[in-house]
């Protein structure tokens, strides 16, 4: 178990003035949801390679690590495992390209790229309607000179009830307010014949083959 020493615990780091980037902590062993730095992850996605290869460590010779059966331990520990090996990418559809950005589908993929920085700077395109009540969703981008540098082109996100934020950029998306995100006009690019569809003044666009009706 963990125990805070001064009154302020955190799975990482309670108290943080600095910059952390790509580090985990582990949320079952240690008990704790939260910290001011780093991203808390279950047991099962800190003993997977893929964590720390999306995360930047590929081929650190710092590191080595045994898939699936421990975490990362530094070299010189002398620890079974061995390199941990460039990310395949076999999640998601695309080559991450302006002409062919990779699609996401579905809340885990979206989940992924919240933990991925070694793709935050490719090209993204949403291919469905995603529901993400309840999904952990981490920020694309965390802390100075590791957010997205890629683009979410023609993408959209609920700022508030009423007004604007100014958090909205090339690399985040476009923020709308919840009565923008109700009118056709707001989504700029997006084929509204034959794709998406939208109940003016009511509903957020739905894609066509949902078959979501208008109310009166």
């Amino acid at each position: 178990d963990v125990e805070p020493s001064v009154g302020v615990g955190g799975g990482l780091v309670g108290l943080n003035e600095g910059t952390i980037a790509h580090c985990f902590w582990d949320t079952e062993v240690s008990e704790l949801a939260a910290s001011d730095g780093g991203t808390g992850l279950p047991t099962a996605r800190m003993t997977e390679s893929q964590t720390f290869s999306l995360s930047g460590w590929a081929r650190d010779p710092n590191w080595t690590h045994d898939d699936g059966k421990d975490y990362p331990w530094l070299a010189w520990e002398g620890e079974p495992g061995q390199a941990i090996r460039n990310a395949v990418i076999d999640w998601l559809v695309g080559q991450g390209t302006a002409a062919q950005p990779y699609i996401i589908s579905n809340p885990d993929q979206m989940t992924l790229l919240g933990t991925a920085p070694v793709l935050w700077d490719k090209t993204f395109v949403l291919g469905t309607d995603l529901d993400l009540r309840g999904v952990p969703v981490f920020p694309i981008g965390v802390c100075p000179g590791t957010d997205n540098k890629g683009i979410l082109r023609d993408c959209y996100w609920n700022c508030g009830p009423a007004t604007v934020s100014t958090w909205g950029t090339k690399y985040n998306g476009q923020p709308l307010n919840d009565g923008q995100m109700r009118l056709r006009a707001s989504f700029v690019g997006w084929d509204f014949e034959s794709v998406w569809t939208i109940c003016e003044g009511k509903g957020y666009p739905r894609l066509r083959w949902e078959g979501a009706a208008c109310e009166p």
